[in-house]
């Protein structure tokens, strides 16, 4: 699946070999709305926001707009993160407010609890292991989403792009300067390149990591440094 800025979702088949066939392409949210997205490919069901006010529940497989869920709030999303099986959508905003929404509910009712804990922009939410996880800049939080209650640890200061590994529990962190590798549960960097080390210039002028997004079950990390290249760094052995 392709989210791009002109609010289009493109899906793929065959995406890993030279030529992926394009099988379903449609509008999701209006044309430039900055969209965020994410997909529960088992179900088919896709989640895409970027509008004020609204967030989209579509069927990929029929391209067709289920739901449209009121968030009541005037801040933009930021990120969209479906429960593991469940019924419940997380959105984190630009004022780092979070929204828990019961999409088994109607739309405007479906927004049953709002945390205002962290003090800056959600740069990313997801599920980390089996702990719900927010990042914004300089503060990881790790939730019973549905009690509210969370702990605190320290996260990169440096706002950038951000990724999480959802089976081992590691959040990315791209910067203007680095590639910060952190454990989810303590904040630790446990791996960081910086720009002039190699990984990430490759003879490129450099730009800052301006995407980031780990494989969904290896230790993989893609960076597009610049916006002009994709650099691959992997932890596993013989990689």
């Amino acid at each position: 699946m392709v989210g791009s800025d002109e609010g289009t979702i493109r899906l793929y088949s065959g995406y890993d070999t030279p030529t992926p066939t394009l099988v379903s392409s449609f509008r999701a949210v209006s044309p430039f709305s900055a969209l965020v997205s994410d997909w529960e490919q088992s179900s088919g069901v896709l989640v895409c926001g970027g509008e004020k006010e609204t967030i989209r529940v579509w069927d990929a497989g029929k391209e067709s707009c289920v739901q449209s869920i009121y968030t009541k709030s005037q801040a933009m999303v930021t990120s969209l993160t479906l429960e593991k099986g469940g019924h419940l959508l997380v959105a984190g905003y630009d004022n780092g407010n979070l929204g828990v929404h019961d999409m088994r509910m109607p739309s405007r009712d479906s927004l049953v609890k709002t945390y205002t804990d962290h003090p800056t922009a959600i740069l990313k939410t997801g599920y980390q292991s089996t702990e719900f996880c927010s990042v914004s800049t300089g503060q990881i939080r790790l939730w019973d989403i549905r009690h509210g209650t969370n702990r605190v640890v320290e996260g990169e200061h440096d706002t950038g792009v951000v990724d999480i590994h959802g089976v081992v529990g590691l959040v990315g962190w791209g910067t203007k300067t680095k590639l910060d590798i952190r454990e989810a549960a303590t904040g630790r960097s446990i791996a960081m390149t910086r720009h002039h080390d190699g990984f990430l210039s490759s003879g490129r002028a450099w730009g800052g990591v301006t995407a980031l997004a780990f494989h969904p079950r290896r230790v993989v990390v893609g960076a597009c440094v610049g916006g002009v290249g994709v650099s691959v760094f992997s932890a596993e052995k013989g990689a």
